[in-house]
């Protein structure tokens, strides 16, 4: 009876071996994949950024020559040449493409930081099944398995 007792308890710990190092493997093949994904998240975040500051600058400039003209038009005394925001269809364009970007911007956070937290939970979970492993060769040695 012991020796029934004992094939059965190998056949189950080889089979919790198996799921073991199923679950060990996924999770380092997720580790890797949150891996990519967050650097490439964080590039995109720093591309994104520097393109909100270029677009945000060149605003600034195309605001800028706006005022001149109007500073020149004025001493002028000539009509202005817009009265509307729809009439300044650069400053316009320039202020919704900012709007996009920050929108973009704030949807690759968002998604980083949940990518974050996944790479953090791999990293927890990769030592938690290599020690369950551990576990289970232990217990299989002790069997004779």
């Amino acid at each position: 009876m012991k020796m029934a007792t004992d094939s059965s308890r190998c056949r189950e710990l080889i089979a919790s071996q198996r799921e073991a190092e199923g679950f060990l493997k996924q999770a380092v093949e997720d580790e890797a994949r949150n891996k990519q994904e967050v650097d490439r998240l964080e590039r995109y975040v720093a591309d994104s950024q520097n393109v909100l500051i270029r677009l945000e600058q060149e605003l600034s400039t195309i605001l800028a020559g706006a005022v001149d003209l109007l500073r020149t038009l004025t001493r002028r005394k000539r009509p202005l040449p817009f009265l509307k925001a729809e009439s300044a269809p650069e400053v316009v364009a320039q202020a919704k493409m900012i709007a996009n970007e920050r929108e973009n911007l704030k949807e690759a956070k968002e998604i980083l930081a949940y990518r974050r937290e996944q790479l953090a939970q791999n990293r927890r979970d990769i030592p938690y099944f290599r020690q369950s492993l551990q576990r289970i060769f232990a217990l299989q040695k002790e069997h004779g398995c």
